[in-house]
């Protein structure tokens, strides 16, 4: 894609559309009418090639064609509903329809809501969201019309110009705050001579255990599963998008993202936030709820035995006593 960027507005006003279950924004300056969906004349698929077309809206000039946004994002189709509407979109005079489940009314928000879409929560040939919008109780995905038209090209730019205004945070005084429960027991020292280890899943019985280790610098929380913001169009191994200290983390599933089986969440899963060597360079994944932490230098041997990850994306691989070590490369990760 393109790395050219569009100007980001000092004042943003959007719609909150609704579609598949989950909440997006659209920018009302893409926004000609928004119509009830009972003037949709609906025709058949076979007439229109592209993915969710649903038929023609009237309007001055000829026909609008309408889209479903949830069939459009890659996602499961709405139900009819009386609350649908369809949101008629103007772009260099060329105009065209969304439908969705229903829309809110308009909102005001400044510079400082936006947020960049964090890069690895999309895949370059399916980017449907130009960055994120932060309200007091949650962060919503702005919807990129410029990709999500139909027929238009991967190299048509989605990303806004974002100013770096996050604040450098400093990760070698934060406390790695653990869960009050008989599970948990991690020293949360800050010393850069300690790692913390922790799990991605249980071990089979009799199978010699596989843990993960970052330095307790790179760990600045680990916390209780909180909602994730799934990503419709995002790699397989990212789980969504998670707010925290008021920004978003993009959470993956550590172990598929190393070429290890999936692992599922559960109650007790907690979600680690770790950081790489660049500023806001943040990753978080999900971890069982045990986490140690060791003094360096450890004794340890070289690992000869083939795991099967990904190598590309690790620091290092070692033999401990009673378990294999496997060290991540965060910043690796997020590339």
């Amino acid at each position: 894609m393109t790395t050219e960027t569009q100007t980001l507005p000092d004042v943003l006003q959007f719609i909150r559309c609704y579609a598949a279950g989950a909440i997006y924004c659209l920018d009302m300056k893409w926004v000609e009418s928004i119509e009830r969906i009972d003037h949709l004349d609906v025709l058949a698929h076979t007439e229109h090639g592209e993915t969710g077309f649903l038929g023609m809206m009237p309007g001055a000039g000829g026909g609008v064609p309408v889209y479903s946004l949830a069939a459009r994002l890659g996602l499961s189709e709405e139900t009819a509903g009386e609350t649908q509407r369809v949101v008629v979109l103007n772009s260099g005079g060329k105009k065209w329809g969304l439908r969705v489940r229903s829309v809110s009314q308009v909102t005001k928000v400044g510079r400082d809501a936006f947020a960049p879409l964090p890069a690895i929560a999309h895949d370059p040939a399916n980017v449907f969201f130009g960055g994120m919008i932060k309200t007091d109780e949650s962060l919503l995905l702005l919807l990129a019309p410029e990709r999500l038209a139909p027929g238009t090209p991967d190299t048509v730019p989605t990303a806004l110009d974002f100013d770096d205004t996050v604040d450098e945070i400093g990760w070698s005084s934060a406390r790695t705050r653990q869960e009050a429960d008989s599970t948990t027991q991690a020293n949360t020292s800050s010393s850069p001579h300690r790692i913390l280890v922790f799990s991605l899943a249980e071990p089979a019985p009799h199978e010699h255990p596989l843990v993960f280790g970052l330095s307790v610098t790179q760990v600045p929380e680990v916390l209780n599963l909180p909602s994730l913001i799934p990503v419709p169009g995002a790699p397989p191994s990212v789980m969504g998008i998670a707010r925290w200290r008021g920004s978003p983390v993009p959470v993956i599933d550590l172990a598929a993202r190393l070429g290890l089986p999936p692992v599922a969440a559960r109650s007790q899963t907690r979600l680690m936030i770790s950081c790489g060597t660049k500023k806001s360079s943040l990753l978080g994944f999900l971890i069982q709820p045990t986490v140690r932490s060791i003094q360096l230098p450890v004794a340890h041997r070289p690992c000869k035995r083939n795991l099967g990850l990904d190598e590309t994306l690790l620091k290092g691989v070692v033999e401990l006593q009673n378990e294999t070590l496997v060290v991540p490369d965060i910043q690796r990760l997020l590339g």
